[in-house]
């Protein structure tokens, strides 16, 4: 997962569920790998998600994401 990868969220977030659900679309900003953990799955990434209001950056893990196009 890059960033300007369009993504999907494929659960609601821990952080605000009523904001964050689970097939809203939005954009990859940053990934944050976690130090001594080479899993891709536990890098947690920005999300900036269409119609989320005044804050619409979240961070996730990307073992809850979907690419849908990757930006290559």
């Amino acid at each position: 997962m890059n960033v300007g990868d369009l993504v999907k969220l494929t659960r609601d977030s821990d952080y605000q569920p009523q904001i964050f659900r689970r097939g809203m679309v939005g954009i990859v900003e940053a990934t944050h790998p976690q130090p001594n953990d080479s899993s891709p799955a536990h890098t947690f990434v920005d999300v900036r998600v269409s119609g989320a209001g005044d804050r619409p950056v979240v961070s996730y893990l990307a073992m809850d994401l979907e690419v849908l196009n990757a930006n290559r």
